[in-house]
């Protein structure tokens, strides 16, 4: 078993971070606006009546090229990563088929 000094400690803990990704697997990135979002590309889900009945979710938007090939829903100001989270989540359970990434307020 290789052995590496505690330096490296920190370093190694941050690398799965850089991937893209975070809690849940779901890509993440920066939005461009203040609020934070959760997007499907390609969705195919059998319901989506629970994850924008949800409280967080300001606006849920379907494109209208059929079949959809986007849904989005922006968060209410205020919301948190946790609420992003738990909408993918939602998202996650109701697909069939699909990409979900989460994109955080611009800073």
């Amino acid at each position: 078993m290789r052995r590496f000094p505690l330096a490296f400690l920190p370093l190694i803990l941050l690398l799965p971070g850089c991937s893209g990704s975070f809690a849940g697997g779901y890509d993440r990135v920066v939005g461009e606006s203040d609020a934070w979002g959760v997007s499907v590309a390609d969705p195919r889900v059998d319901s989506l009546g629970e994850c924008h009945a949800d409280p967080s979710v300001e606006t849920a938007v379907l494109s209208m090229d059929m079949p959809s090939s986007a849904y989005g829903l922006r968060l209410v100001p205020g919301s948190t990563e946790t609420d992003a989270l738990r909408l993918a989540d939602c998202l996650a359970d109701a697909r069939t088929s699909d990409t979900i990434t989460i994109s955080s307020p611009a800073q």
